[in-house]
């Protein structure tokens, strides 16, 4: 593919990621392409303001819509919203006081994909999986109206990938195959990492 989104290799990737994301309404093509235009030749910092903006007027729309009834479109402005905030997260590294940000914003993100999670139906099970001395955050999620024992798919994330892209990559057309899926942050991911210092083992 020779089209470049960015000449800055993460950003095109990440770019691309989130259109990916479209196929299960984690993300808008609009959304994104305009975003990703705004910040083609830009740095860390305009990537992740970009992105944190988008992320926050698109969880406004997830409020409208509750507000009004419309629990479809609030559902999916949800993950939308957690799934730009993901991407904004990537260069963080490159804003000023990284540690205050990421603090700021890793919060909102999980916040939004909790709402999500919790508006399924039936709603995703918070789970806490036994790991030395602290827990492993995940969640259980499971298609509808199919109770009692499922085949279940373990959904191993990737090294810095954010949960609601492991959703849209691999839970969400898994619960429509009719499976139970286990998201979860595993050592050196995410929540583990940012929230409890918690870094990779080479197990």
């Amino acid at each position: 593919m020779t089209y470049r989104f960015s000449q800055n290799d993460q950003f095109d990737y990440e770019i691309l990621l989130a259109l990916g994301a479209a196929w299960r309404q984690g993300a808008d093509v609009g959304e994104v392409l305009a975003t990703a235009a705004a910040v083609a030749d830009g740095d860390g910092e305009a990537w992740f303001t970009a992105w944190v903006e988008l992320a926050r007027r698109v969880r406004e729309q997830a409020g409208r819509s509750a507000a009004a009834g419309r629990t479809v479109s609030a559902r999916d402005a949800l993950l939308r919203a957690a799934g730009y905030f993901g991407t904004a997260l990537v260069g963080v590294d490159a804003v000023a006081d990284p540690e205050r940000r990421l603090a700021e914003v890793f919060p909102e993100h999980r916040a939004c994909l909790d709402r999500f999670l919790t508006s399924l139906d039936p709603p995703a099970e918070p789970v806490a999986i036994p790991y030395e001395n602290t827990p492993l955050p995940g969640y259980l999620v499971s298609p509808p109206g199919a109770p009692g024992p499922l085949p279940t798919l373990i959904a191993n994330n990737g090294s810095d990938g954010p949960l609601s892209s492991a959703w849209t990559l691999l839970g969400a057309p898994a619960v429509a195959r009719g499976y139970r899926v286990l998201l979860f942050d595993g050592p050196g991911q995410q929540s583990m990492l940012f929230e409890r210092g918690v870094t990779f083992r080479p197990d």
